[in-house]
């Protein structure tokens, strides 16, 4: 570790002992949490002097991954009842909020063979409270969609909406290029920038409204509107040159199976990024 790595998280460490002057964190135990994922804790550490909020954040972090009782109980006080109220949200009943409340806390603070405790994956990137709603709706959402009795699979879903659609043309040409425009969509998909597939995943698979995206990345609430916005129609319109060139239809068919597209994209989106690990 160079000279400034070393004042860097002097500097962070000031910072956290001042925002948690009852939370202990000794400097082996905050390097440790910073090396395991370098790349990402580079800007965690370089944010220490500028944001002391993510600098506490990271401290109370890496003291909670010690398991110090002063942090884990801090946490809980700062966090678990807002984050229990954002899960019951989503629509879960009480007991199964019970239930999601202690996958989190499993997830967060249990190491298995297979992966290490997620509370390690915080970079200090965005406020500690931002980043733990993400993976608690995440765990209420897969809960959700795992007991709930009116969970349809995705398939007869797309099948439903479809079959409802009074358009016999549409009915027709959605027979006759079902398969083609599905793949069309999921490579349309995949082809998209990382931070717009995350972006598109927080909105149509966790739920996320423009509010909470908002405070993740900690600007205003019409900047994700925006971001969401410009990402669905470049998504439409890669969709649209793909089926012109691809399907062989009249334009008239173009109209009517783009009118497909317009009514299920969001759908779409949320059924192929669910999909993926």
């Amino acid at each position: 570790m160079n000279e400034r790595d070393s004042d860097i998280r002097a500097a962070l460490l000031r910072v956290g002992q001042r925002e948690h002057p009852d939370v202990p964190l000794t400097a082996d135990e905050l390097t440790r949490f910073l090396d395991l994922h370098a790349d990402a804790n580079a800007d965690a550490e370089a944010d220490a002097d500028e944001a002391s909020l993510r600098a506490g954040d990271v401290y109370l972090a890496a003291s909670c991954a010690a398991w110090h009782d002063e942090a884990l109980a801090r946490f809980e006080a700062l966090y678990w009842p807002r984050l229990r109220s954002a899960i019951g949200a989503r629509g879960l009943s009480a007991a199964a909020t019970d239930e999601a409340m202690q996958r989190l806390r499993e997830h967060l603070f249990v190491e298995r063979q297979t992966r290490r405790a997620a509370i390690y994956s915080y970079n200090g990137r965005h406020p500690l409270e931002a980043w733990l709603r993400v993976v608690a709706l995440r765990i209420a959402l897969a809960l959700l969609r795992k007991t709930s009795a009116r969970r349809e699979d995705d398939d007869r879903r797309l099948e439903r909406v479809l079959g409802a659609e009074r358009d016999p043309e549409l009915r027709y040409l959605k027979q006759r290029s079902s398969a083609q425009l599905k793949a069309i969509l999921a490579d349309v998909l995949a082809a998209l920038e990382p931070r717009d597939r995350t972006l598109l995943r927080q909105r149509f698979v966790h739920g996320l409204s423009f509010v909470e995206m908002a405070r993740i990345y900690d600007v205003d609430a019409s900047r994700p509107r925006r971001w969401i916005t410009r990402i669905r129609d470049a998504v439409r319109e890669a969709t649209r040159q793909r089926v012109m060139s691809e399907l062989q239809l009249s334009p008239t068919e173009c109209e009517s199976l783009f009118r497909f597209v317009d009514g299920e994209l969001d759908l779409t989106i949320s059924r192929h990024l669910a999909s993926e690990p």
